[in-house]
């Protein structure tokens, strides 16, 4: 294998594991979602706890499909000789996988959170949304695991209310 396709290889199976927030079951009971005002605050819903992880992991899946073909086919096409790999990385994080997180965040947002839960909910979409502030300034990403660092807390908290990630088959 080239040490391009290593490379390749790596970012797909590190971009498994950083695109988290995804996963987890739940019963199939139907509620309506919330809304938002667009103020930035979580609007309660009606949908029980396991149900809103469903929706929101369904979610989450829909919005990935392809992520990391996207990627592959991002660097592949911007891909300049003699150009650093790590502003490349840095690139395709802030082309592809950046506006991938963010639909997925704006997709949990819109089901509204559990009562009661509403404050969990906005600190990790608060967690989420820091990571991607802070990716945003990289100039260099040296490889695809150290964007896991970046949503370090987020996962923290994704797996703290029940989450599991999507590439981990939840």
């Amino acid at each position: 294998m080239t040490a391009r396709w290593m490379t390749l290889l790596a970012a797909a199976i590190a971009i498994a594991a950083i695109v988290v927030g995804c996963g987890g079951g739940g019963d199939s009971s139907s509620s309506s979602g919330g809304e938002s005002d667009g103020s930035g605050s979580i609007k309660t819903s009606l949908l029980s706890k396991p149900v809103f992880i469903k929706k929101a992991s369904e979610a989450c899946r829909k919005k990935r499909t392809g992520l990391i073909q996207r990627i592959i086919e991002y660097q592949a096409s911007h891909e300049v000789k003699g150009a650093p790999e790590g502003a490349l990385i840095a690139k395709a994080i802030k082309a592809v996988q950046i506006p991938t997180v963010e639909s997925e965040m704006e997709a949990i947002r819109a089901l509204g959170a559990p009562s009661g839960d509403e404050a969990e909910i906005e600190a990790i979409l608060a967690a989420h949304q820091a990571a991607i502030d802070e990716l945003r300034k990289a100039k260099q990403i040296n490889d695809y695991e150290e964007v896991e660092k970046y949503f370090a807390d987020a996962t923290k908290k994704l797996e703290a209310y029940g989450f599991k990630a999507c590439a981990n088959g939840g």
